[in-house]
């Protein structure tokens, strides 16, 4: 079983980065 919070600060981490990367980190393709 893994633990919850590890699985917890993953899905925010991932959601904040995600957030920020919409907001306007979208542009930088090669």
């Amino acid at each position: 079983a893994y633990p919850a919070l590890l699985v917890l600060m993953m899905l925010t981490a991932g959601g904040m980065v995600l957030y920020c990367w919409r907001k306007g980190w979208i542009g930088r393709r090669r």
